[in-house]
């Protein structure tokens, strides 16, 4: 009977190893750290422009402070691994594209605390390269049903999130989707 139960788990284990690494091997190019685009639209845009963020010096803003420019705002985290991989190439593509039209708009968890924020700029080595938020109400959190990060929120010039999905900066085809 034992001998058949350590069987079966070995089985199912393999079974559940092998389904993953088809799902990586198909669906993210081989990699966890370089998955496709995948950007699902909004049946009906929903007006995020009232939401209030902060900046790491504690002044506010709001989504309508960019009204007539897109936005493109990344809800991050600092223990978030692909995060880490992201604010580099986000920074540096941000570099190569000074005057880009969009609004580019990390906002971190709610969660992270500034000290670990500032940690994970240094770390990543973005401190001073890009303009960072925190989002301590969870409010666009909660309003856009956000359940994983990153999640990419593409709001348009009206202050309206069309879409929301993942990004991946690797792919050189990434402009076309921020443009």
């Amino acid at each position: 009977m034992l001998k058949k139960f350590i069987i079966a788990s070995i089985l199912f284990v393999s079974g559940v190893v092998g389904l993953t690494f088809y799902d990586v091997w198909f669906n993210y190019n081989g990699s966890f750290l370089h998955y496709k685009h995948r950007v699902e639209t909004f049946p009906v845009p929903i007006n995020v422009s009232d939401h209030r963020f902060e900046d790491l010096q504690g002044n506010q803003h709001t989504i309508a402070d960019y009204k007539g420019r897109p936005v493109l705002m990344l809800i991050w985290a600092t223990w978030c691994g692909y995060c880490a991989g992201d604010m580099p190439k986000i920074a540096a593509f941000i570099k190569e594209h000074p005057n880009l039209e969009t609004v580019i708009l990390p906002i971190a968890s709610p969660d992270d605390q500034l000290v670990d924020i500032e940690r994970f700029l240094a770390r990543t080595k973005t401190t001073n390269q890009l303009d960072v938020f925190m989002n301590p109400a969870r409010k666009i959190f909660r309003h856009i049903e956000i359940q994983g990060v990153p999640t990419y929120l593409f709001i348009d010039p009206e202050g309206k999130a069309v879409a929301r999905g993942y990004l991946n900066w690797s792919d050189e085809s990434v402009g076309k989707l921020v443009f």
